[in-house]
């Protein structure tokens, strides 16, 4: 998970998405930021369903969240090291990076991609 939203509180719309709901404001904005803000009002009922998952998910997990994130909140890395199960996950907070980490540090995504490729492969 890069640069993912797992905490259900920090899914919540933000007052720019209330904002980009009006009918005003919404004129102004091109479709792919209608499409994404649309999309954000459904992160949190979703994420809340999730909740009972993560104590019992018995698969291996790799969570990266850049600290300088600001379109996916950076404390959702708090989240992921108090609610991923312990014995085969793991959390990665990535120092001056933002969103777009399948970009940014290339590398070591798909480093971490096939050491979690090769973990599977041996549970």
């Amino acid at each position: 998970m890069a640069a993912s939203a797992i905490d259900p509180e920090l899914g919540k719309p933000r007052w720019y998405n209330r904002a980009a709901s009006t009918w005003l404001v919404s004129l102004f904005l091109r479709t792919p930021l209608l499409k994404a803000n649309d999309e954000i009002w459904g992160v949190s009922p979703a994420l809340q369903q999730l909740l009972p998952w993560w104590a019992i998910a018995n698969i291996p997990m790799i969570f990266l969240q850049g600290d300088e994130d600001e379109l996916v909140g950076p404390r959702n890395f708090e989240f992921a090291q108090n609610n991923l199960p312990l014995e085969n996950s793991t959390a990665i907070r990535l120092e001056n990076q933002g969103h777009f980490l399948q970009i940014q540090p290339s590398e070591l995504m798909a480093d971490l991609s096939l050491e979690l490729l090769e973990h599977v492969a041996h549970f």
